[in-house]
């Protein structure tokens, strides 16, 4: 595939293979991507979003993982709906209380999956609340992914 979303992931999953065996492009599908935003420059199409960290704000991206994750999961599944829930800030922190709100928002939303590629130091009652509440919905099922990040 050559578009502007193709990267190293791409041929790495073999995302042709899959899509030619299982023709499978993310159609009626949506994820809420819970990261450091999407960037306007970036030409992105996105189904709605939400700054946690201010309301009053777009979900803009100051440091660029949130738009590259956002770009992978188009690269893989182009006809998704994507969802972008601004919940980290530019240095990549972020609260607990601000994840289980990002989480709430999208579980609201009724979004098929949740990526959240990021981690945290504890186990706290707001967090496991909000991923309880998000997985055990009987009309959709929920994925979610931590990876890196500092979650205070």
């Amino acid at each position: 595939m050559n578009n502007e979303y193709n990267s190293w992931g791409y041929d790495a999953l073999n995302i042709e293979k899959v899509r030619k065996k299982y023709g499978v492009f993310g159609e009626n599908v949506s994820i809420a991507i819970l990261d450091t935003g999407v960037s306007s420059l970036e030409m992105i199409e996105i189904a709605g979003g939400v700054n946690i960290l201010d309301t009053t704000k777009n979900p803009e991206d100051e440091n660029g993982h949130g738009t590259f994750l956002a770009g992978i999961i188009k690269s893989i599944a182009p006809k998704a709906d994507l969802y972008v829930v601004k919940t980290l800030k530019k240095d990549l922190t972020g609260t607990y209380e601000d994840i289980a709100t990002g989480i709430e928002w999208a579980r609201k939303k009724k979004v098929d999956i949740i990526l959240m590629s990021f981690g945290g130091e504890k186990d706290t009652p707001v967090l496991k609340e909000a991923v309880q509440k998000s997985k055990f919905r009987r009309d959709y099922s929920n994925i979610i992914y931590w990876k890196y990040s500092i979650i205070k």
